[in-house]
């Protein structure tokens, strides 16, 4: 309508996606079919029923300093563009009734970046009660529920590993699993939970809480962050009581093993490069949601 003229914000639709020569997904084959409304025309245009108590989040990202700190930077096409997508997502959850093991909770999303980069971090993290509820344990997944409909998860397998190898020129087999390895004294379950998390912690070791600057890279920092996870969470202790994990666990050894059977990794692990991985895993994600939102 020509009343709304100026006041909306118009993106051209990505319906192909690609990896650009840096490393980042950047449009591939695009269309004008798309139109975004801007956040203040949502109620005019769509009829709304908001069901939720707090208020909209006033800010859906945020960049972080070295030290954590949030910053103030200049936005990009492409944070607009996902401001767009998480501004609708929000108002999207505000219309329905969201329930974990049938208790209401709140939900809105917001997008954390780091190092002063837009090329750094990116992850999507809940705002709401729905932390307080649990609302992303694995064991309350299965739980959760969209206005009474149950829901599903799909799940990437290795994420992170399998985009290090494709960005090292490695193709790894469909049914390849970066964290199998042997060592007795372990169950399979048991193993492979010390094995992911030590992976994991060896791909981020560049910015763990426990590897200070000056020491990146330090296979020393990167055991004490696979510890000191194991031991806030208390997985350590269930994992010992069920014996699935000896009660002295070799982590030099464990890390040694997973670079063996990952030799693709070898240029990304115990190096900071793991916000870069995670910021191609945020974009992956606003894909998703960009399309959830226009089903």
């Amino acid at each position: 309508p020509s009343g709304f003229v100026g006041k909306g914000c118009c993106f051209g639709g990505v319906d192909e996606w690609q990896i650009g020569a840096e490393g980042i997904l950047v449009p591939k084959t695009t269309s004008g079919s798309f139109i975004e409304l801007a956040p203040s025309l949502l109620e005019e245009v769509i009829p709304y029923a908001d069901k939720r108590r707090i208020p909209p989040l006033e800010s859906v990202i945020e960049i972080k300093d070295d030290n954590k700190n949030i910053i103030q930077k200049d936005t990009g096409v492409y944070q607009k563009y996902v401001i767009c997508i998480l501004q609708q997502s929000n108002a999207l959850y505000r219309q329905v009734n969201i329930t974990v093991n049938d208790t209401e909770v709140e939900v809105q999303l917001k997008k954390v970046y780091n190092n002063s980069s837009w090329e750094e971090g990116g992850r999507d993290y809940i705002v709401g009660s729905g932390i307080a509820e649990g609302l992303m344990w694995k064991e309350n997944r299965p739980g959760l529920k969209i206005d009474g409909h149950e829901t599903c998860e799909i799940d990437y397998c290795a994420l992170h590993p399998r985009i290090a190898a494709e960005l090292s020129g490695t193709r790894l087999e469909k049914d390849f699993d970066p964290y199998h390895i042997n060592i007795e004294g372990y169950s399979a379950i048991g193993l492979r939970t010390i094995c992911k998390l030590s992976l994991i912690v060896c791909l981020n070791a560049g910015y763990s809480q426990l590897a200070k600057p000056g020491s990146k890279g330090s296979a020393e920092n990167a055991i004490k962050a696979v510890r000191h996870e194991l031991y806030r969470n208390g997985m350590l202790q269930g994992m010992i009581d069920n014996k699935d994990v000896p009660n002295n666990i070799l982590y030099r050894d464990i890390i040694q093993k997973l670079a063996e059977r990952n030799p693709y990794l070898m240029e990304w692990m115990l190096n900071p490069k793991g916000l870069f991985l995670q910021n191609l895993d945020s974009q992956m994600m606003d894909i998703i949601l960009d399309r959830f939102n226009r089903i």
